[in-house]
């Protein structure tokens, strides 16, 4: 019996995975997995955690986990979520945590993600450049390649420059 309880739990935080606050509850915790997390709520949960994410209200952890966990739902309105809110104000931490999820989407929607990364290039957090610049090396386009050329031009000899290059190299 206690082998199932797990999967008991599982299943009825699925069925009620539509309300926010059973949404919340599952982002808390000192040992938290946005996989385990995927997994308990399944994608009944995107709404509520689309929800989570846009409510300036809620504490920046729930809220970054709740991109953390959508980015184990690669659907493509998942991903025009997360790119519009790229271009909301929000913490640079939060903007780098769209970014990083979104990579996550290269290779099933990257001619969605590609256009809006781009412009990122130039945004003025430094650690968002190079974060940026290594998805778009992911993509492996033409025009990925040559904005992240034209990137590293510009930050040549400074440790953006090594970031990118050491992530190259992983």
């Amino acid at each position: 019996m206690k082998q199932w309880l797990p999967v008991l739990f599982c299943l009825l935080l699925a069925d009620a995975a539509a309300d926010q606050s059973v949404v919340l509850a599952a982002l808390e915790g000192y040992e938290w997995s946005a996989a385990r997390t995927a997994v308990q709520l399944g994608t009944e949960a995107t709404q509520p955690l689309m929800d989570i994410v846009a409510d300036s209200s809620l504490a920046e952890l729930y809220r970054q986990r709740a991109v953390a966990v959508l980015g184990h739902y690669p659907g493509e309105e998942v991903v025009e979520f997360l790119l519009a809110r790229l271009h909301v104000q929000g913490s640079p931490v939060a903007r780098r945590r769209l970014v990083d999820t979104l990579c996550g989407f290269v290779p099933t929607q990257a001619e969605l993600i590609e256009p809006a990364l781009l412009p990122l290039l130039d945004a003025d957090d430094p650690h968002l450049r190079v974060r940026v610049a290594t998805c778009l090396l992911q993509l492996g386009t033409i025009a990925s390649e040559t904005a992240v050329e034209g990137y590293l031009a510009r930050v040549a000899g400074t440790w953006e420059e090594s970031a990118l290059r050491v992530g190259m190299e992983q």
